[in-house]
Formats: C-alpha cells, structure tokens, sequence
C-alpha cells in the first residue's frame, strides 16, 4: 500500500502480503517477507566481479534455504567470530531470456524472497529503515574455473595472459578493472559453468548499487505499521525502495518534480555507497592481510621447529599434529623446548629397548592459496566470494 502526499513527505506502508513468480507470502508475528534483487547477470559487473546468465541459470538451485546475514557477519568469511543471522532465503527466481544467451543484451536480476525474523533484533533494525538496506551475495567459487569477459568475449584462465591475469587481485578482493583501456572483469564459474551460492549478506553498501528492495510484507493487516508482539510500532514509513522520506518544506510538487527529487537522493546514495564501499574494502583487506601474515608466521614457525626435530632425528609418528598446536613467541618456544626433552627421552627408551623406529614426516599441512583456490590432502576447497 503506497500513500503519496506531494507537497509533504512520501509513506510507505508495509503491506500484508506479496507475491513472487505467482506464489503469495503472508507475514506473521515471527516472520516479515522481503522482496529483494540478489544480484544481476553480465553485461552488468562490479568489484566483485560478474555472473553470465547461464550460470546464473546453472546455479539458481544453490540459492534457497541460504542464511541472511547482517552485513557478511559469518565465521566461515573470517569477518566475525560468530554468525549474525538475521533471516534465510525462501524461494529464487530469475525471468526467462529467450535462447538462454551467455550476456543478454540487457543485466537480468536474480530476485528472492526473503524471510526476516521479527524475534531478531537486528531484522527488526532492517526492517525498520528497508530504503538504507542492499542486497550483497555470497558465493563459492573458483578463479581456476572461471574466466574472463573481455570486449565481448570469455577468455578462460587457461587462455588469459600473465599480464591480462595481473590486472586483478585476490587479496585486495579486486576483479573488474581496465585492460588496454576496456573494461575486463572474471565471470565467475566461466561462460557456462556453475558456482555454489553460499548466502545473502544484508549491507549499506552494497557492491551491486542495484541489488535492492522490491516490496515488504511485514504487518498482518493492510496499511498497518510493521508489528512485533510486546513492542511499541517499528515504524511505519519509508518500507519499499524508491519511496523514501523526502521533506519538501510544504511545497506543492507535481508528478515531474517529485521524480526529480527522487533522482536526485538517489544519485546522492549512489555517492555515498561508493565511498562506503571502499571503506569497507580497506577495512575488509587490512584484517585478510593480518590474518594472512598470522598464518604465514605460523607456518615458518612450523617449519623451522620440524627442521630442528628432522635433524635430531626426532621425528616419531604424530609429531606433525603436536607441533602445529604449538603457538608463536616466547611461550610457544617453551613448550617446543620441553617437547623435544620428551621426544628424546622417548627415543631413548626405544633405542635401549633396541626399537628405534625411523619415521618419514610428511610436508606441512597448512594448505597454500593458488588463484583463490586451496588445495589440502581431503580435496578441492573453493574460497568464498562476497
């Protein structure tokens, strides 16, 4: 339900149900329904990258029953110790394009409905100013299977050139630039592959500046402000997307006017996010580098005290897990001292007992980073895209 007051200020009211694809969504006490864009196919891109449309098409099965998460506050991203969910996806649709084209001539949007818990209170924070909320994907994927869209043509990674493959970089999170002054960006999962979508991150700074709100169904009766049983109103303004509050100052506004206005705040966000986007970048990339440097301390220090074992002869079966637990510094030092008293000991004991055992230690069990791809002994791990 849309009320519209030219001359004084837009409000939207959150209806009592909506539809996607002909299916129809009814809100609870529990439960308030969000219509929202996921995200475009080519010829759009971004930061983050892009999508052809038949791997949108390939993958769309990977996409419901997701979590939504407050701004990428999952443990599996390293951006938080714990998961800050704040509702799941219920169903994806994404239109028909007919022949299926790798790149439509026009982006295509992938929608979702979504469910926002109304027990959570920051879904209820969202909900309660939806106009200042995007929609940010997660995803699972592979630099190796993926593939460059350059001057209207896929390049697989095995095609690209060295100097075409510097262009991006994995850990400033950078995969859409320029190459010989044309726009270059990876095609995750290539032209006709598939990616494994991992969740949604609601945020106000969304990559896709057009991943945005379509429609909100948070009250159980039309026009009423969004409810929560024990709660005073939420609030009962500004509940879709192009309609936020705009003051006018009293001034009588025609048709005209009033989408001009609406152009003009919208250019102003677009300014904004930007600028939020790249804080949120440099934030992003500052802790993936101290965590990157942690690990490869960790890793030296791993190293440096096998060597001292090998050349003891200290290597017993089991020593790689014992030693990896050991931490860094002075504290760690200590106890790798007194392990390696108690493997000599050991050896000794054996070695009286007339049972010295030579034992070959496998190479190191921290898994090294190729093209955003890790490789570890259990399999293929894909790192995650966001």
């Amino acid at each position: 339900m849309e009320k519209i007051t030219f001359g004084g200020k837009v409000e939207i009211y959150a209806s009592n149900s909506i539809t996607l694809n002909g299916q129809e969504f009814i809100p609870t006490d529990a439960i308030a329904w969000l219509k929202i864009t996921m995200m475009h196919s080519l010829p759009a891109s971004h930061s983050v990258g892009a999508f052809s449309y038949k791997t949108l098409r390939n993958s769309l099965h990977t996409i419901p029953h997701n979590p939504i998460s407050l701004e990428h506050q999952r443990e599996y991203l390293g951006l938080s110790k714990g998961d800050k969910q704040v509702g799941h996806i219920a169903m994806v649709y994404l239109p028909d394009v007919e022949g299926n084209p790798a790149v439509p001539t026009e982006p295509v949007p992938v929608i979702i409905m979504a469910a926002l818990y109304k027990t959570n209170a920051d879904a209820r924070r969202i909900l309660s100013e939806i106009v200042k909320w995007g929609a940010s994907m997660e995803a699972l994927s592979s630099i190796d299977e993926s593939a460059f869209y350059y001057d209207g043509k896929f390049i697989s990674m095995s095609e690209a050139s060295d100097d075409m493959k510097s262009c991006i970089s994995a850990s400033l999170r950078i995969y859409a630039t320029r190459y010989k002054e044309k726009p270059i960006t990876v095609c995750w999962g290539g032209e006709d592959g598939t990616v494994q979508f991992s969740g949604l991150g609601l945020t106000q700074s969304p990559a896709d500046t057009k991943a945005l709100p379509l429609a909100l169904a948070a009250s159980m009766t039309e026009g009423a402000p969004i409810y929560f049983k024990g709660e005073e109103n939420l609030s009962n303004k500004h509940l879709t997307i192009k309609e936020s509050m705009i003051e006018t100052g009293g001034k009588e506004m025609t048709k005209e006017e009033f989408d001009l206005a609406i152009s003009a705040r919208d250019k102003e966000w677009e300014n904004k996010l930007e600028s939020a986007i790249l804080a949120t970048k440099l934030a992003v990339n500052k802790d993936w580098e101290e965590k990157t440097a942690e690990k490869e301390l960790a890793q030296k220090k791993y190293e440096e005290r096998m060597s001292v074992l090998a050349t003891k002869g200290l290597a017993i079966e089991g020593v790689e897990d014992e030693i990896m637990t050991i931490a860094c510094g002075e504290e760690g030092d200590k106890v790798f001292e007194k392990k390696v008293a108690l493997y000599s000991a050991i050896k000794e004991t054996k070695k009286e007992a007339g049972k010295e055992t030579t034992t070959i230690v496998a190479s190191s069990r921290f898994a090294p980073v190729m093209h955003g791809k890790e490789k570890k002994e259990e399999g293929t791990v894909y790192s995650p895209i966001i």
